[in-house]
């Protein structure tokens, strides 16, 4: 491609409305790839500690339908989910040289392994991370996340006297279909992509 492109990654949380990542990634103005990867890491290899699977069948299930859903919504906007199995940090390096990304965007996540993730994909391209699917987002609060109260009462009780201001974002509308763009897959990346329909 020959202008920039922006990789939309998506990762947990799997809307199109009321996701500011992917509004932040629209509002650049560039086309935007969307993009999930099946990461080996909770897919395929079960708990280092615990050893039982991540992702027991019946959730495995439900992601699959609810890509499926996604693909087919977002062809309702001229474009598609790419889907990939494997290591998320090699095939997303992969894809942006391919695409000519100028960045990924994506929902910031807040567990270890996932963050432990977006330091791998970070040291090859630039990511740009948001808060999504909360309500206080944790630089919005005026205590560390390290400090949240346990029972959610004692949060409750300790962000009402806090102002609260949700985030503005953009629906996918009329003029979004400009904005997601169709990419031929390199062939260093077809073994990987998951066909689904």
């Amino acid at each position: 491609m020959s202008d920039a492109t922006i990789i939309y990654w998506f990762r947990n949380d799997l809307r199109i409305h009321d996701n500011p990542a992917l509004s932040k990634a629209l509002e650049a103005g560039k086309p935007v790839i969307p993009v999930f990867v099946a990461d080996n890491l909770w897919y395929e290899s079960p708990h280092g500690e615990l050893g039982f699977a991540r992702s027991g069948t019946k959730r495995k299930q439900f992601l699959a339908e609810s890509l499926l859903d996604l693909k087919k919504t977002l062809e309702t906007f001229g474009s598609t989910l790419y889907i990939f199995k494997g290591e998320t940090a090699d095939i997303l390096k992969e894809l942006s040289r391919h695409t000519n990304c100028s960045k990924i965007v994506a929902q910031r996540e807040i567990a270890r392994e996932e963050k432990d993730l977006e330091h791998l994909v970070s040291k090859n391209v630039p990511l740009e991370l948001h808060w999504g699917s909360m309500l206080y987002q944790p630089d919005l609060v005026d205590f560390p996340a390290e400090k949240s109260p346990f029972y959610y009462t004692k949060f409750k009780n300790k962000v009402l006297n806090q102002p609260y201001a949700p985030l503005t974002v953009t629906t996918l509308g009329k003029e979004t279909p400009g904005k997601l763009s169709k990419i031929q897959i390199p062939p260093t990346l077809k073994d990987l992509m998951r066909r689904n329909g």
